[in-house]
């Protein structure tokens, strides 16, 4: 989809051509994770 690239050989993940694009909704989930159901958003920690 153009929101990141993933260079398999390197194991590197960067920001892809439309990453732009969809920064803004990407920021805006992020900033209202609390407000979302219940496993929409995994931020890595273990319950």
């Amino acid at each position: 989809m153009g929101i990141i690239d993933w260079d398999q050989d390197n194991n590197q993940i960067t920001k892809g051509p439309d990453w732009e694009e969809f920064e803004p909704l990407l920021q805006l989930i992020a900033e209202n994770k609390d407000s979302l159901p219940a496993g929409w958003f995994d931020d890595g920690k273990s319950e």
